[in-house]
């Protein structure tokens, strides 16, 4: 019997020796993406950039993944043959685009929307690029194209997310395409013809109006119901009279206490800008709502209001 309870004992102190056995580490972000033949792509472009011991060092990273098809896609479009063709240090910017520091979950990404800074600086004065997040008609999507398609790929020192596209670096034009919330100024760069401004290489600073500040412009004009009560002529005006030479974010405006002109792309139209309370006004009573959207061939401040020439 004694045998018994001594044998009983042993056994019962193996279970708790295995029960508190150390759960085996989980593999690096890099080591998670080589267990995935669909990640074979971006894995090149990782390998090709120098970025391979980003991803398996030991700070906490998540990546939005491409599959193997969205990569190829991204090169079909940009005219490339393969992924050494692109140049390099676009295409390292374009990578780290995808990332983000820290651990992001799936849920954390669809209850934070709206514009984040991304670690790409492929910019004027290497600011960091935004990226904007939203529902978009039900599916949330990064830059109104890219969708989880698997989320939560857990790695020991970050998360992957598998996505549908691979994203391009914004310029001011994608930007503002991107976001619902100018629909009305995207239709007036359009009818003004001024896609190019928006989308060469700049830089630029534009202010750009929100819908609702055309709404409340259309109210506020007699026989003006929408843009397509005004002329060519006059859109054209009030798009080239918000934008200004020059990338040109909050700290380059924040010392101006007293009233400053800026010539804009209309000519002989000067727009004021001050910075009483540590929020940029221009012409005295338009204030910035947000600010520093930065774009690779300029930056972008909403506006609550449209200001005509």
């Amino acid at each position: 019997m004694k045998d018994y309870k001594r044998l009983l004992i042993i056994a019962m102190l193996f279970g708790v020796i295995l029960g508190c056995k150390k759960a085996p580490e989980l593999p690096s972000v890099i080591e998670t993406m080589q267990a995935d033949s669909d990640f074979s792509r971006f894995l090149e472009v990782l390998d090709y950039t120098d970025l391979v011991d980003i991803l398996n060092g030991e700070g906490y990273i998540t990546v939005l993944t491409p599959r193997n098809s969205a990569v190829d896609s991204f090169l079909s479009q940009g005219g490339y043959a393969d992924v050494t063709d692109v140049p390099k240090n676009l295409l390292k910017e374009t990578a780290l685009y995808h990332m983000e520091q820290g651990i992001a979950s799936e849920a954390i990404f669809q209850t934070s929307t709206g514009y984040f800074l991304t670690p790409s600086t492929l910019s004027p004065g290497n600011h960091p690029l935004v990226m904007y997040r939203d529902d978009f008609n039900g599916t949330f999507k990064f830059n109104a194209s890219a969708r989880i398609i698997r989320g939560d790929i857990s790695a020991r020192n970050g998360m992957i997310h598998k996505v549908s596209h691979m994203l391009t670096l914004p310029n001011m034009m994608d930007i503002l395409e991107n976001d619902k919330e100018f629909s009305h100024f995207v239709e007036a760069i359009n009818r003004a013809g001024a896609q190019n401004i928006f989308k060469g290489s700049g830089p630029y600073t534009v202010f750009a109006p929100f819908n609702a500040a055309f709404e409340r412009y259309f109210d506020n004009k007699p026989g003006v119901t929408d843009l397509d009560d005004l002329t060519d002529e006059q859109i054209k005006e009030i798009v080239l009279g918000l934008v200004i030479n020059g990338n040109k974010r909050y700290n380059d405006f924040s010392s101006l206490f007293e009233r400053t002109s800026f010539n804009t792309l209309l000519p002989n139209v000067k727009i004021a800008i001050n910075v009483p309370i540590e929020k940029v006004i221009v012409n005295d009573t338009i204030a910035t709502t947000l600010m520093d959207v930065q774009a690779t061939n300029g930056v972008i401040h909403f506006i609550d209001r449209v200001i005509e020439p």
